[in-house]
């Protein structure tokens, strides 16, 4: 965490034994972790009852890492789900498929100055025992939600015009 509160850099030496949750195992709650710029914010006239996830930097599913507050940063809904998501399941597909291997993976958010909500993120991630033949990606992902206009400095937001 930095001076404003705010996640840095998440990384990981991911495996299917070694960091992945067991099937049995239980989420915690997330509800006292409230991650820098974090609002309660619905939109009942695009259907979106939460603009506002708490997204993991590096998933659960990969991790077992819940209700770490530093792993946990404010995203839009549509930023943890379209953005993120895709990119965690390829790699969790991977270590389901390759239970004996290893994926480096890292998550660095992105802050414009003081700002309380980060802009985006990259996510980074290169599988270990093949380097990178299997996965192998650098990509950006934006912290925006369509029809929304966020305070990235704030974490208020309001319906675009």
């Amino acid at each position: 965490m930095d001076d404003y509160g705010r996640c840095g850099v998440a990384f990981a030496n991911l495996s299917k034994e070694g960091t992945m949750p067991k099937e049995n195992e239980n989420r915690k709650s997330l509800d006292k972790v409230i991650p820098s710029g974090w609002k309660d914010t619905e939109y009942p006239e695009i259907n979106l009852s939460n603009l506002y996830n708490k997204c993991h930097l590096i998933a659960y599913s990969l991790s077992a890492e819940n209700a770490n507050d530093k792993n946990i940063i404010t995203g839009t809904r549509y930023f943890n789900i379209s953005g993120m998501t895709p990119f965690e399941n390829r790699v969790r597909k991977y270590l389901n498929d390759n239970p004996n291997n290893h994926c480096l993976y890292r998550v660095t958010p992105i802050y414009e100055g003081e700002n309380k909500v980060a802009s985006g993120i990259t996510i980074e991630a290169e599988s270990v025992e093949d380097k990178g033949n299997s996965i192998c990606f650098y990509v950006y992902i934006y912290n925006v939600q369509p029809s929304v206009v966020i305070d990235y400095r704030t974490g208020d937001s309001k319906l675009a015009k």
